[in-house]
This record gives structure tokens, sequence and C-alpha cells, in this order.
């Protein structure tokens, strides 16, 4: 695990961009108000992936509606700031995704300002999770990916599109 300075890179994209790696190589952590009072809970996401906000709040560590957790409780429960948190060292319950617990040598802030950790590893450099590991997120597909991967009749047949027209030929 290596220690790397990232000035002004606050994204996942600006990260992955500055250290020249895919989105998918890295985690991105997210604060949330925990369900006892004052409390924050550490969400970890793969980088290329959205929070399911609605998926999220089912767990039974996090307060629902869910809310993020504000500037100062993230710097008071990880000593930076938004942008440069990550689950190494956290002293708050981690609820880590299934994508996101599968990555090896990722990336991850470094809960410093301005610094992310290259070379992270669940077993080796991270704590296991406090909490366990569920599903809570929801990749990011380009639209002309999933056309790829599914034809449009099949496609419309799943509502993933609905401006598709079905395919009506018959051979």
């Amino acid at each position: 695990m290596t220690r790397v300075a990232t000035p002004g890179a606050h994204s996942i994209e600006d990260v992955s961009a500055l250290l020249k790696v895919s989105a998918a190589q890295c985690a991105k952590t997210l604060l949330v108000q925990g369900t006892e009072e004052g409390s924050v809970v550490a969400l970890v996401v793969r980088g290329d992936h959205e929070l399911n906000k609605i998926k999220a709040e089912k767990h039974p560590a996090v307060a629902s509606p869910l809310t993020f957790a504000t500037d100062a409780q993230v710097k008071d429960a990880t000593g930076a700031a938004p942008g440069s948190i990550g689950p190494v060292g956290l002293d708050i319950p981690i609820i880590v995704d299934r994508a996101a617990a599968q990555l090896a040598d990722f990336i991850c802030g470094a809960n410093a300002d301005g610094h992310h950790l290259t070379g992270v590893n669940w077993a080796a450099t991270c704590p296991r999770p406090k909490s366990p590991i569920c599903a809570m997120c929801r990749p990011v597909i380009p639209a002309r990916t999933v056309r790829a991967r599914w034809p449009s009749r099949a496609a419309s047949r799943l509502g993933i599109f609905s401006n598709l027209a079905p395919n009506t030929a018959r051979h």
C-alpha cells in the first residue's frame, strides 16, 4: 500500500485520470447518517458504480431517509474533507457493496486531504467490514453498451428502452 499525493483530485474521475487507472479500480467511500443519534456509517462502492439510495437506506445501520454526513461530521470521523476519504483506518461501521468487496489492489482515499492510497487490499490492509456485505449500488452502464448486449427486441421486451420499436419482422 502506497500513499500518493493527489492535490485537487476530489472525485473518482479526477483521481482515476490523475493516476491513469480505470474508475473500476477505485473505491468510493461515502459517509451517511447512522441509526444512532449523531453516528455516521461508511458506505463503500466501486468507483464506476453509483449508490442506490433506496437499497442503502434499507440497511439496518443506515438512517432512513438516507442523509449524507455533513462536512463537519466527515472531518470529525475521518480527519479529512470529502474527496479524500477511504475505508483504511476508519473507526466507524463500514458497509461494503459486493462489487467493491471483490476489488484487489484498489485505490481509495487516504483519510488525509489531497492524498489517496494505491495497492489497497481488503484482507491485508483494510479491516474486514464490520457489517455484512450487501448489494447497495447499481452499475453505471452506458446506453450503447446495453444496446450491444441486448438486441432491440429483447431490450424492448425487458422494458429497458421504452423508445425502441419492437422488431416486427418475421422469418
